[in-house]
């Protein structure tokens, strides 16, 4: 269930809207198979389920479950459980909890649904049905992967490992086959993949919404999938299937695999494969590449090439495609989002730069395309060129993009109305060069028009219109942050943007130039704050099989994966990105599997560092403290990776009770430790490497200081930042989360809060200030060519900042994945209110704080099944009092238990700590 939050009124009377009272009764919903709603294609080992709860009063909690499976909706409804039935299950878990029923068959769609106990007593009402579909397994593929019978010139096979100076591929086939049904279809699938990006086209639609499809992957190893259902596409009589097939980073030929599943109405079934009696043809698509763009030839379509033909004419620009040698990669299931159009963006401004030539600006940087509707003669030119930025005159400015050209061009049919948008590459960028041109390359100067849903552009026998279509991994939103400082929700919504738009099956570091890898420092540094603002779990297993697959021999990870740019072994806390975002995962989702999956990888990643530690100190760094102000020791950097890293697999032997492994482990971990504070602490200067704000930061993080020294070094660090740095931070991508998480642990949220509230160089509202609409990768303002990227994810990582310190809402890592919360709001600086939700694994969890005269209101909600500690600020306040919902439960230090819900009360400095069950709770606190 999705909330909206409005400001709320200060005093009693403020709420969340949709209090409690209006939530339906306790009964399970939102009911998922390996974190997928209804899954169509799903393999039938390792199913795992989960659902989250409604409640209409405080203290809710799951007594037990009892989960039913059968092969129709109508056993299901009727109680003719033909496959499992897990009886009354004494527990509270609701998520993750395995299958174990009778074998499913491959191919089935099966029925499910749930029902709960508050207590021994009290069911609930089952759960609404729901459904998911088991794929094929691997010996029923009859498919062959097929390509044209040309060669692409291209030798290798897998993904490419040069795309800078590859050339744009000149063959985007079309593929397709006319096959006749006889008789009605009851239902039908098609599993299909390509390499490189492909469409499939079934009758002359398009088949799905999916866009560069399939996902990105290191090919040699792992190619995913799409399951389709195209029942109602398919007709009794002549059809047709096709496909379209790019480039993307697939290194080789064009290929195609496809398998059509048919069951007709009288039980029989049918296969409609990929193989040799397949045909090929040139496409409209002449030349495409992720970086450089494509161009559409519209003159070269085939009218009707996918359309079904009674009486089919033999064509001449028509051949047989050939069997492809392909990467014995295993072929699984797609369960993660597709890539796809996500939003559509209205251009804000049109001028024109010069006759025929023309600026758009859609006021926000983003990954995608345009999308084009026009009419104009035939061989009508129109050249669109995407880049991030403008010159002081206006012009477009495209240096920043390196080599990449970003550009796209249309040629025109002629036809009455024509539209377009690119197939095979995408784009970064908030301005669009449009230039128009005759057939003869001439200009052609066109008149501006506007109205309240767009611009166009006309004129004689011409008119163009133009949309930006948002593009990226298509998870959904499910976290909210909002407070009194617009600048600080301009930097969240900045941050979600830079997110978003640079997640493309993997996390990259950019979208526009000449490099979108996928760089695994960006991709660690924003998983906690990708975890509060997204859907992202799914698209998180993928990414960690990537990193599997990237794992070499010795047991090193590589700096991007799959593995292009960089070195392998990685920059140590690059290549930490593998047990770091495990961890995020299971402090989120408390999935102990993702643990199993991946604890024998993790374990020989640690081990590859230790062969390469000598005493302790891991020299070995790239990056160091990415685009710092001010640069840090990069073997200090290195050893704080390792002993996170090692740190990450004792906790995970801990939870999997591998004993001998946490022995192993932590005495490891205190050799790295004492190995740090020996090395990098300088007697002379009572600091830590060179000083540098993450030289000092970082071992109070590490929590490698011995206890005589803890305050010396608080009062370095703080001293640079207040004194030398006049309150900035001076650290690059890998810092700057390190320096907020210290801050924060040591007491001094006042000092995190000035550097992010700041409008002056370096930080983040710098950057809005000289108009960022996302997050850039340095903190400077540069402009001209180079490693200047406009839309780099990294330091967006702010924004989990603002969740788990403003907001103060944060998992608890000893009950993850929304059994625990904790809730302790920083009230600092000129912030007057703030307030943060999240859709957790067991539902949604919300806080709001605002201070008030003399005081502070703070709201909570908690979800069904859930408990927290609520921290409620005393804003210093001597002798306060506590109400809860009008009732003390705070006075003259004690804790008064008048009020149901809430269990203990504890005063813990600045802040006193309240135990509360699940629902939703209003404290205020007032002077005594």
């Amino acid at each position: 269930m999705k909330y909206t939050y409005l400001r709320a009124p200060a005093g009693k009377d403020a709420s969340f809207p949709n209090p409690i009272s209006e939530m339906k009764k306790f009964r399970a919903h939102s009911l998922t198979v390996n974190y997928l709603m209804e899954p169509l294609g799903i393999e039938r080992d390792a199913l795992r389920f989960a659902w989250k709860m409604s409640h209409v009063r405080r203290g809710v909690r799951q007594h037990a479950y009892q989960i039913q499976v059968a092969s129709s909706l109508e056993q299901l409804q009727n109680d003719r459980l033909d496959l499992w039935d897990s009886g009354q299950v004494v527990s509270s878990l609701c998520a993750h909890i395995s299958y174990e029923g009778a074998p499913l068959q491959s191919r089935t769609t099966y029925f499910w649904r749930v029902r709960l106990w508050e207590n021994e007593d009290q069911a609930s009402d089952w759960s609404a049905a729901a459904s998911f579909e088991t794929t094929l397994d691997e010996s029923e593929w009859r498919a062959a992967w097929i390509a044209p019978s040309v060669s692409s010139g291209e030798k290798a096979v897998g993904v490419c490992r040069d795309p800078v100076h590859r050339p744009p591929s000149d063959l985007s086939p079309l593929m397709r086959k006319r096959f006749t049904l006889e008789k009605p279809v009851q239902r039908a699938r098609a599993y299909v993949t390509g390499l490189g990006y492909y469409e499939l086209f079934l009758n002359g639609k398009k088949v799905g919404d999916h866009v560069l499809d399939p996902p990105y992957t290191t090919y040699q190893k792992r190619i995913y999938y799409s399951v389709n259902d195209v029942t109602t596409m398919l007709k009794q009589g002549a059809n047709c299937v096709g496909a379209m097939i790019g480039q993307g980073w697939w290194q080789g030929p064009p290929a195609l695999l496809c398998q059509i599943e048919i069951l007709f109405e009288d039980g029989e079934r049918r296969h409609i494969v990929s193989g040799t009696d397949w045909e090929w043809a040139r496409g409209p698509v002449t030349e495409n590449s992720l970086y450089g763009g494509e161009t559409y030839d519209a003159r070269l379509e085939i009218p009707r090439w996918c359309h079904p033909a009674e009486n089919p004419k033999r064509d001449s620009r028509w051949s047989r495609v050939k069997k492809a040698r392909m990467p014995r990669a295993k072929l699984l299931p797609q369960t993660m989002p597709p890539i796809r159009v996500t939003q559509i963006l209205p251009a804000q401004t049109f001028s024109e730069t010069k006759p025929g030539h023309y600026i758009i600006d859609f006021g926000q940087n983003y990954s995608g395309w345009c999308r084009l509707r026009l009419r104009a003669p035939q061989g009508t030119r129109i050249t669109l060129k995407h880049a991030e930025l403008l010159y002081p005159d206006g012009t477009l400015n495209p240096e920043n993009l390196r080599s990449a050209k970003a550009t796209d061009l249309y040629i025109a049919k002629g036809a009455s109305e024509e539209v377009y948008a690119p197939r095979f590459t995408y784009h970064g960028f908030r301005y669009v060069q449009v230039s128009v041109e005759n057939e003869a390359g001439e200009p052609i100067a066109l008149q501006l028009h506007s109205s309240s849903s767009e611009w166009q552009m006309t004129g004689d026998s011409i008119r163009l219109s133009l949309i930006g279509e948002v593009v990226h991994t298509g998870f959904q939103s499910r976290g909210h942050f909002e407070c009194s400082n617009s600048l600080l929700n301009q930097i969240h919504r900045n941050s979600q943007w830079g997110f978003r738009t640079n997640y493309h099956a993997v996390p990259t570091d950019c979208p526009q130039r000449d490099e979108r890898q996928g760089w695994m420092g960006d991709a660690q540094m924003t998983a906690e704050m990708a975890l509060y603002n997204f859907t992202i779990e799914s698209a998180y297993v993928k990414f960690l099989r990537d990193i599997q697959d990237a794992q070499g021999k010795d047991g090193s990870v590589p700096d991007t994966v799959p593995f292009v740019w960089g070195t392998q072994a990685g920059d140590p806390m690059w290549s930490g990105a593998y047990p770091f975002i495990v961890w995020d995962m299971y402090r989120f989702t408390g999935d102990k599997s993702l643990l199993r999956e991946h604890y024998a990888g993790l374990k020989r990643y640690v081990d590859s560092l230790t062969r390469e530690a000598k005493d302790g100190i891991l020299r070995r760094s790239n990056y160091g403290d990415w685009v710092s102000v001010e640069p840090t020791p990069k073997e200090l950097i290195s050893t704080g990776a390792y002993l996170l890293s090692a740190r990450a697999v004792e906790a995970a032997a801990a939870l999997l009770d591998e004993e001998r492994d946490v022995l192993k482990y932590r005495a490891l971990c205190r050799k790295i430790a004492k190995a740090f504070h020996r090395e990098f602490y300088d007697t002379e200067t009572e600091q830590y490497g060179n000083g540098s704000q993450f030289s000092n930061a970082f071992p109070l993080y590490l929590q490698v200081v011995p206890s005589d020294l803890r305050d010396t070094i608080i009062q370095k660090l703080t001293g640079t930042i207040t004194e030398r740095d006049n309150g900035h931070l001076s650290t690059g991508f890998i810092g700057t989360r390190y320096l907020l998480d210290t801050l924060t642990q040591i007491g001094r949220v006042d000092l995190a809060y000035h550097m992010t509230a700041t409008d002056s160089y370096p930080g983040w509202g710098y950057t809005i200030l000289n108009g960022a609409t996302t997050i850039w990768e340095l903190w400077k303002l540069e402009t001209g060519p180079g490693m200047n990227s406009h839309n780099h994810p990294a330091f967006g990582l702010v924004s989990g900042w603002f969740y788990s310190t403003l907001a103060g809402l944060r998992p608890d890592p000893v009950h993850p994945g929304g059994e625990k919360f904790l809730i302790k709001p920083h009230v600092s600086g000129d912030l007057s209110w703030a307030e943060a939700s999240f859709d957790s694994m067991r539902g949604e969890v919300a806080v709001r704080w605002e201070r008030e005269v003399g005081g502070l209101t703070l709201l909570a909600r908690i979800p069904a099944n859930s408990f927290a500690e609520v921290w409620v600020p005393t804003i210093g306040l001597s002798e306060p009092q506590v109400f809860e919902n009008g009732k003390i439960i705070w006075r003259t230090g004690q804790f008064l238990p008048v009020s149901p819900g809430v269990k203990n009360g504890v005063a813990r400095g600045e802040w006193i700590a309240f135990e509360v069950d699940s629902g939703e709770y209003h404290f205020e606190i007032l002077r005594g």
